[in-house]
C-alpha cells in the first residue's frame, strides 16, 4: 500500500472521494461505467468507464477499494475508514458558521453519509 501523500492522510480527490461514496452505497461490485453513469448525474457532466479506469486503479493499489470479477469494484473496510476524515472535512467546511437553509440541507445530506460510514458493516464478505 502506497504511503498517504499528507501526514493525516487527506489525500482523496472529490472525485475519489465521490467514487468510494458511490461504489460504497451501492453495496455490491460495479463496473466503470455504472459509477460513470451515477457520477455523470451527481456532478451533472458526462463521465465514461473510460474516464475513471486509471484512477480506480490507483483506488485499489491504495486498498480504498477492491478488484473483483469482470473488472468491477467495491469498497473495503480500509477504504471506510480512510473515506470518513474526508467526509467530516467536507461537513466542516459547508458549515464554517453560516445559518443558510442551503448549507443545512446539504449538512443534513452530508450527515447522512457519514453515518453510512460510521456503521459496522463489513462489505469485506461481499458473495456474487
Amino acid at each position: 500500500m502506497a504511503t498517504p501523500r499528507h501526514p493525516c492522510a487527506i489525500d482523496l480527490s472529490v472525485l475519489e472521494l465521490a467514487t468510494f461514496m458511490r461504489v460504497y452505497r451501492s453495496g455490491k461490485p460495479s463496473s466503470a461505467e455504472e459509477i460513470a453513469a451515477t457520477l455523470s448525474i451527481w456532478f451533472r457532466c458526462d463521465i465514461i468507464g473510460a474516464d475513471l479506469r486509471d484512477m480506480l486503479v490507483g483506488m485499489v493499489s491504495r486498498g480504498f477499494l477492491a478488484n473483483h470479477a469482470r473488472g468491477f469494484v467495491r469498497a473495503t473496510s480500509h477504504g471506510r475508514r480512510h473515506a470518513r476524515p474526508h467526509l467530516y472535512g467536507v461537513v466542516q467546511m459547508l458549515d464554517s458558521g453560516t445559518k443558510m437553509l442551503d448549507a443545512a440541507v446539504m449538512l443534513s445530506l452530508v450527515g447522512i453519509a457519514a453515518h453510512e460510514l460510521d456503521g459496522e458493516i463489513d462489505n469485506e464478505t461481499i458473495v456474487d
